[in-house]
């Protein structure tokens, strides 16, 4: 089963001399039968009404752990850089179709069945009219021949509102489309189409798993925001001067929990520092609900440190809880 919402945008332009002086855009040759032209989904051969994510509830941060990406294959329609490249952990290496294929469809073969949820794009060259298709299929056949698919997110930006963020501070962007299934498929087939100019499609790193939020949220009196751990050199040289060398500056991300549930800290200390380890990578989405700035709200890396948890629970506010953290440090 999967459920979408649609969401509708309008965007405005103004001459120099109009725009922030409060003057209101003419509407009056608005066509309010469906979406602009720009703000359509390209697959290569027409256009499409696509989904924008929505800015939908507060809701608790959440990981994709992606296991189910251990032992897949994926294969692509167009290859000028191989698909294998999606299944490394490393954000420098990446999957390209040949120059001037912007269609492209992507075919993984997980290792087993998974109810997937989620799928994460790392460092995409996506713009803001690029559009992903995500479907499951039974076999292998129905998926290489788009027969009888289990479930259909349809069109979707994995933008925030349909808009490529502009942050030269990040050293990429992940771009991120969820939805609603609890029907465990091994075949999934991800359709790509980008009309906004760019030559081909790519991407470094492709996770598709099950997104899971812990029933307790972190502790939002935290403050919680990514640091970060400048790997840059500063070589000193014999005769007083300095020399710099840039390496990057990862963040870091900190979260705790203070009085959480026992199976919610069991899962933490188990699959994240148990199964993950500090070789496996992860995605997390600390405020998964804020479409405005989501990309600032995803982190993928590595546990930076062992996971810690209280031997035995606090009683506080009335109830028994663990404490524990987690920390992630940044891929580059």
């Amino acid at each position: 089963m999967l459920g979408l919402e649609p969401l509708g945008i309008a965007i405005f332009g103004y001459a120099d001399a109009d725009y922030g002086t409060g003057i209101l855009p003419d509407l009056s040759d608005m066509d309010h039968s469906g979406a602009p032209y720009a703000a359509l989904a390209y697959d290569g051969a027409s256009f499409h009404t696509p989904t924008f994510p929505v800015a939908g509830p507060f809701e608790n941060a959440g990981f994709l752990l992606s296991f189910e990406m251990e032992g897949a294959t994926i294969t692509a329609s167009s290859a000028a850089v191989a698909a294998a490249n999606l299944l490394d952990l490393q954000p420098g290496t990446v999957w390209r179709s040949v120059t001037g294929t912007v269609s492209s469809s992507l075919f993984v073969d997980l290792a087993g069945p998974a109810p997937c949820n989620i799928a994460a794009f790392v460092a995409p060259n996506l713009t803001g009219s690029g559009y992903v298709r995500i479907r499951g299929y039974v076999s292998a056949a129905d998926r290489d021949t788009d027969t009888n698919p289990v479930g259909d997110t349809n069109w979707r930006s994995p933008w925030p509102l349909g808009n490529r963020p502009f942050a030269p501070d990040l050293p990429y962007l992940v771009g991120v489309v969820r939805w609603v299934n609890e029907v465990s498929l091994r075949y999934w087939r991800i359709d790509i189409g980008d009309g906004g100019g760019v030559a081909y499609n790519e991407i470094a790193v492709l996770r598709l798993g099950r997104f899971w939020q812990p029933s307790e949220n972190m502790d939002l009196d935290a403050g919680v925001q990514p640091g970060f751990a400048p790997a840059d050199l500063q070589i000193a040289s014999d005769f007083g001067g300095t020399f710099p060398q840039r390496r990057g500056n990862p963040r870091v991300l900190t979260l705790t929990w203070s009085g959480m549930a026992h199976d919610d800290a069991e899962k933490l200390a188990e699959d994240l520092h148990g199964r993950l380890g500090l070789a496996r990578e992860v995605v997390c989405i600390y405020e998964p609900g804020d479409a405005t700035t989501l990309h600032r709200r995803i982190v993928y890396g590595l546990l930076s440190e062992p996971g810690r948890r209280t031997a035995k629970p606090w009683f506080r506010d009335g109830k028994w809880g663990w404490d524990t953290a987690v920390a992630i440090k940044q891929l580059l």
